[in-house]
Formats: structure tokens, C-alpha cells, sequence
């Protein structure tokens, strides 16, 4: 899809990745309340 600009296929991936985990992490905690996210880190309560 990202033919035109080549150069932002890197940033566009980082900050993909990022939103990606972001949505996972929220996920996770929304289904895991005992859990706690701290730094991409799983910490048991």
C-alpha cells in the first residue's frame, strides 16, 4: 500500500507495533484485572 513514501514504512511499522501491543496490553487487563502491565512487564498481584 505504502508506495509512494518509502521512507515512512519504518515509522508507520513502529508505530503500528506500538498501538498494536497498546490495544493488546488494554485487552489483556480489561479480561485480567489482577493483572498489572508496568513497562510491557506482566506483574501477578
Amino acid at each position: 500500500h505504502m508506495k509512494r513514501k518509502p521512507s515512512n514504512a519504518g515509522i508507520k511499522k513502529i508505530t503500528m507495533a506500538k498501538s498494536i501491543q497498546r490495544i493488546a496490553e488494554e485487552r489483556v487487563s480489561r479480561r485480567y484485572p489482577n493483572l498489572e502491565v508496568l513497562n510491557s512487564y506482566w506483574v501477578g498481584e
